[in-house]
């Protein structure tokens, strides 16, 4: 890997003119002995393809809240019918077991 003498930022011109930027960037490259012009050119590109930082969320918004699904009301009314429904099942199916066993009992007796 390459080790290269100092560092160039990207221009910014309110810190420093264009004249300036371009001395520096001209004694960066004799500095690393960089004379070939097209690897010269690959080193401005570079700079000027800095990251950016990500898109700020809003501090009220938590992560973990703003991908939860609420149900809906409509949903939560057929979860209580089908409830309902299920328990009055299974009460109906004790009523016969209990039904079962006191005639099986009946019939020794």
């Amino acid at each position: 890997m390459a080790t290269f003498i100092g560092k160039i930022d990207i221009f910014d011109d309110s810190t420093e003119s264009r004249n300036c930027y371009s001395e520096r960037l001209e004694e960066y490259f004799t500095a690393n002995e960089i004379a070939n012009e097209k690897l010269q050119n690959d080193v401005v590109v570079a700079l000027q393809k800095a990251p950016t930082p990500p898109p700020k969320q809003p501090e009220d918004q938590k992560e973990e809240k703003q991908w939860e699904p609420r149900p809906s009301r409509m949903r939560l009314d057929r979860l209580d019918a089908h409830s309902e429904r299920l328990t009055a099942l299974a009460e109906q199916k004790n009523r016969l077991l209990e039904r079962l066993v006191d005639a099986l009992t009946s019939n020794r007796s």
